[in-house]
């Protein structure tokens, strides 16, 4: 029979070791979703036209890429190559629009 030291210390050694592997799973994913974002902007950027600067918004990106705004945030202030542009109201001149785009240099 174990005593009930032994089933502590096992609980405990239980309980660091689902936590770690949660918080694995957990960066994992926040990771997945950068490199998702940094691949749909950087495939936009290559094959945009003419007139079109490789800016998305963020509603077109949680459109586009299933994620929530939450998630496209995270995943945008986290990259080193996605850069981040305003769009002003030309009435009021506050910022009405939030634009993400690839770049290769430094983080901008």
């Amino acid at each position: 029979m174990i005593g009930l030291g032994t089933a502590s210390d096992v609980a405990t050694i239980a309980t660091a070791v689902v936590a770690m592997l949660a918080f694995g799973q957990y960066q994992w994913t926040r990771l997945k979703r950068v490199v998702a974002l940094e691949n749909y902007l950087r495939t936009n950027r290559d094959e945009r036209g003419p007139d079109d600067r490789g800016r998305r918004t963020v509603l077109h990106l949680m459109a586009a890429l299933a994620m929530s705004e939450a998630d496209i945030l995270d995943a945008a202030f986290r990259s080193k190559h996605i850069g981040r542009k305003t769009a002003a109201d030309p009435e009021t001149g506050r910022a009405v629009a939030l634009y993400l785009f690839y770049h290769d240099g430094p983080r901008l």
